[in-house]
């Protein structure tokens, strides 16, 4: 099963992804022997349920229409197209059926075809590539298409994939360096002398006060920390 998806961190690989993205429906368009004149691809990044656009490329013809084609919920589509995920599916629009998903008088005013590649996993959409021509798709053409679909889904899922855990190293490290950071920087003196400071800020006409420890038993205390008449407190 393809799965395409992409992930942002710190570190740029979101940005670099988003290349990948484009260099793919770039190549759909002037790179390969397939004469199309528009290819969209979405992916729901964080995994919400919406699909974005990434990466477009459209033939000067398409390019007037290349804006409210980029506007498309591919998610509500899939649902409404009945793609459960389940498998690579491939469906076929025409103009017609397309501009049923575009506002009014915004619609495809040629008789394009739309070839719709649901890409995702077996519980949820991760992709969607919308691929147009302005003549039929024959069968083998669909065919060919797919096998390159699946191609271009291999090899970004597999830096998708790297992203991802790459992005999980940089939070433990970053989680690790936080706890690291407090721990040597608030001893529990430190913090004992702290609290007392902002509990005397607080209450007004204090004449003293302490934070005082005791054992398991409760039998012996010790002074951590005091302020003013601490003692007598104490006593």
């Amino acid at each position: 099963m393809t799965r395409l998806a992409a992930s942002q961190n710190k570190t740029g690989q979101s940005s670099t992804t988003h290349l990948v993205s484009r260099l793919i429906v770039e190549h759909f368009i002037s790179g390969s022997n397939f004469t199309l004149d528009g290819a969209f691809l979405f992916i729901d990044e964080h995994r919400a349920g919406r699909c974005e656009l990434v990466a477009k490329s459209c033939t000067p013809r398409l390019a007037v229409h290349s804006e409210v084609l980029a506007g498309l919920d591919p998610i509500q589509m899939s649902r409404s197209l009945g793609i459960t995920g389940c498998e690579t599916e491939v469906v076929s629009m025409t103009a017609r059926e397309l501009n049923c998903w575009l506002p009014k008088d915004a619609g495809l005013a040629e008789p394009y075809h739309t070839l719709f590649f649901h890409i995702g996993t077996d519980s949820s959409s991760e992709a969607v590539l919308l691929l147009l021509k302005r003549d039929f798709f024959m069968d083998e053409e669909r065919t060919r298409l797919a096998e390159l679909v699946d191609a271009c889904g291999e090899a970004l899922v597999a830096k998708l994939e790297h992203d991802r855990m790459q992005r999980k190293s940089e939070e433990a490290a970053s989680l690790i360096s936080v706890i690291n950071a407090i721990n040597s920087a608030i001893d529990p003196q430190h913090l004992f002398q702290l609290i007392i400071e902002k509990a005397v800020e607080m209450i007004p006409h204090v004449d003293g006060a302490a934070v005082v420890t005791f054992d398991g038993d409760g039998r012996e205390y010790h002074l951590r920390a005091g302020y003013g008449y601490y003692k007598n407190l104490i006593e």
